[in-house]
Formats: structure tokens, sequence, C-alpha cells
């Protein structure tokens, strides 16, 4: 019931994330310390039906002392549909994903790569997998349309980074100095492979 209940919450704020990404409504933004929140959502999906029985390696060094200014909610669901598309669309059974952090060489840009070792988009199909309702399989198409626009809504930015083996999304944000205030925070769960 658990389960059902949260994938209830997560369709809600899909359907609500579409219903504001068309109003002036002002985004729920806030001060986000990047590497726990992180550490969380690797932690969560790996509880996840859908992505429990995938590996997840996170390579989140780089930003140990960074924050980002982000809508909480929307950058979950982003990270979630990334991860879930990877899982989707890999053509795989031993799918692993890495969560990788970044600093930008200019600007005050931090990066947060999520790929995995699937076969990849189809070169044919990279400048076309953010449309609306553009899709391979049986899909709606609109995740990664909404993951699109809820970046833009945060002033964020993400693109498809072709590589040799396996799909990588890239995001783009502006990076904050985090506080110290719990010196505990940052420290990764038991169950997290920190690279």
């Amino acid at each position: 019931t658990g389960k059902i209940r949260n994938n209830t919450q997560r369709m809600n704020t899909i359907i609500s994330d579409i219903l504001n990404l068309f109003s002036d409504k002002p985004r729920n933004t806030q001060l986000i310390r990047l590497n726990p929140f992180l550490q969380r959502i690797i932690q969560e999906a790996q509880i996840n039906n859908e992505t429990g029985a995938t590996t997840i390696l996170a390579d989140i060094a780089a930003t140990q002392d960074y924050a980002v200014f982000f809508d909480i909610g929307h950058l979950e669901q982003i990270l979630h549909n990334l991860m879930l598309n990877a899982v989707k669309h890999a053509g795989r059974d031993d799918v692993e994903i890495t969560v990788r952090t970044r600093i930008g060489d200019v600007g005050r840009f931090l990066y947060i790569d999520i790929q995995d070792n699937g076969r990849g988009v189809a070169a044919d199909d990279e400048e076309k997998i953010f449309e609306p309702f553009f899709s391979k399989r049986h899909g709606t198409g609109l995740g990664l349309y909404l993951v699109r626009e809820m970046c833009v809504a945060n002033q964020a930015q993400i693109v498809y980074v072709r590589k040799e083996i396996g799909a990588c999304f890239r995001l783009t944000m502006e990076r904050y100095l985090a506080n110290e205030d719990d010196p505990h925070e940052n420290e990764p769960h038991d169950n997290i492979q920190i690279l």
C-alpha cells in the first residue's frame, strides 16, 4: 500500500506539474544542498519497483560543498524520470546508472549527468527526444518533454550527450556554496556506492 500511495502521489505530481507549467504560479524554489539530496534520490530509486533492480553508482564528490536553487519537487521528478528512462530504454537486463556531478570550467555552473550502459539514443532521434509526444515505445512521450520544461522553469538546461556506450543526459544549473549547518548531512547512506 505504501508503494501504491507513493506512485499515486507521483502521478498526481506529474499532473500538477503539467498544469503548473502553463500557469503563472510562482515556483516553490529553495536552496537545496546537492549531495545529500542526490543520495536520498538514489536511495529511493533503489527501493522503487521500477528501478530497484538497477545498479546505481554515485560519482558526486565534486559537488560536496555546493547547493542549487531549484523547486525540490521538480528536481526529484527530473531525476526520477531520467533514471526510469534509463531502465526502460537500455535494452538490457543488467542496467547500470551513474549519477555524476562536475563543476563547470566557466561561470558558476555545475553539471549533473545521468548516464546508463544501454543502447543510447539513435542519432536520428537526438533532436526529437525532448519534443512532446515523441516516443518509440508505448509511453506517452511526455517524460523528457516535462523534464525539459521543468528545467526551463528553474533556469536550468538539459541536453543529451552522445557517448560511445549508453545514454547520457546532462543537467546544467547555477551553483551556490552550501551552508555547513550539519556536519553529518553530506555523509553517504550505507547502501549507496560512492565512486
